[in-house]
């Protein structure tokens, strides 16, 4: 396959050869046509003008991508999945994290109109390029389910869709991969025929550490997969939330989570709590001058229990970051 495309030069009426960055790349989507409706040439695909900006929400959302974050009982998920919303609809950023301005349909089945409402106005933000949605009977492995949705879908044109909650779209069983890929099936569907990425909000199963609930074809099929998980409470309200991602197509894992606490119906980021390990070695940092420090100085700081120092100084062990040198007393380890 020659790196350029062969037209017919007016000058000598000969065939001429014009190398592809020699073309007015605006151009190239019209001259490079897909071969059997959607395949092109490598040499051409790698070529073609497409968008810059990848994600919607840099890294966990990807433009014609699949999103999910999941979390127990009265974490937050909801008023995550609208935040995002608007974050995404304004081009702001959520926790920090970038974002891609677009067109947003979050679709609520849980929350009755008035209560979703209710929460939209405490937040006291203006929701643009935002459209919101309830039902309580859309089933998205059943046809009039997905003609509802496919007739919003043309008429809003949005470029975001949140499903909240996922296991509410779906009139099957959520632990049965055949019921689940019905639904699965026809999300590819609406993403390849309108372009668009979802953010699917479901429930964490009784152990969290296990993921979101149902089949594994779930985690399977998303880009993107986010954990929140309720770090302490304070009366009726949540006080701190970690929000992990625990699986990312395009993007190597973070080294910590993000660390939120709500206010006004919205996360906030604040300052990850000092462990009891961070304690331990700031300590050793300040008052280890060459000989070492003793376990009981380090309890006495305040650093934390006996229990709680102890398991930290095995943690610094295994990480190569302190070392025993007699009982009772430990040195930090020297970088080189």
């Amino acid at each position: 396959m020659s790196d350029g495309i062969w037209v017919i030069d007016p000058a000598t009426n000969e065939p001429t050869l014009i190398p592809y960055d020699e073309i007015d790349p605006s151009v190239l989507p019209e001259i490079l046509v897909p071969i059997g409706g959607f395949c092109y040439e490598a040499g051409q695909f790698v070529i073609l003008p497409l968008p810059e900006v990848p994600f919607y929400i840099t890294p966990w959302l990807p433009k014609q991508g699949k999103m999910m974050m999941y979390a127990p009982p009265k974490a937050g998920k909801s008023m995550a999945a609208m935040q995002m919303a608007r974050c995404i609809g304004s081009g702001l950023p959520f926790l920090n994290l970038t974002t891609e301005q677009g067109r947003v349909l979050y679709l609520q089945f849980e929350l009755g109109t008035g209560n979703l409402q209710y929460r939209m106005l405490k937040t006291g933000h203006k929701y643009n390029n935002v459209y919101v949605g309830t039902s309580f009977s859309m089933k998205l492995d059943q046809k009039d389910g997905q003609a509802q949705l496919q007739t919003a879908v043309e008429a809003i044109q949005p470029d975001v869709i949140i499903l909240d909650p996922l296991y509410k779209v779906l009139n099957g069983e959520e632990n049965e991969s055949h019921d689940v890929l019905k639904v699965l099936n026809f999300l590819d569907a609406m993403i390849d025929t309108y372009k668009v990425s979802f953010i699917t909000i479901h429930h964490s199963g009784k152990d969290i550490a296990s993921g979101g609930r149902g089949s594994s074809v779930l985690r399977d099929w998303h880009d993107s997969v986010i954990e929140m998980r309720a770090e302490a409470q304070e009366g009726n309200g949540l006080s701190r939330v970690k929000m992990s991602p625990k699986f990312l197509r395009h993007a190597a894992l973070p080294p910590e989570p993000i660390t939120v606490s709500m206010e006004n119906f919205e996360f906030v980021t604040v300052a990850a709590r000092e462990t009891v390990k961070d304690k331990v070695l700031a300590y050793m940092g300040t008052n280890d001058i060459g000989g070492g420090v003793k376990v009981g100085n380090i309890i006495d700081s305040g650093a934390g229990s006996n229990k709680y120092v102890h398991e930290a100084l095995n943690e610094l062990i295994e990480d190569g970051r302190v070392k025993q040198t007699t009982r009772g007393m430990y040195t930090l380890v020297q970088e080189v």
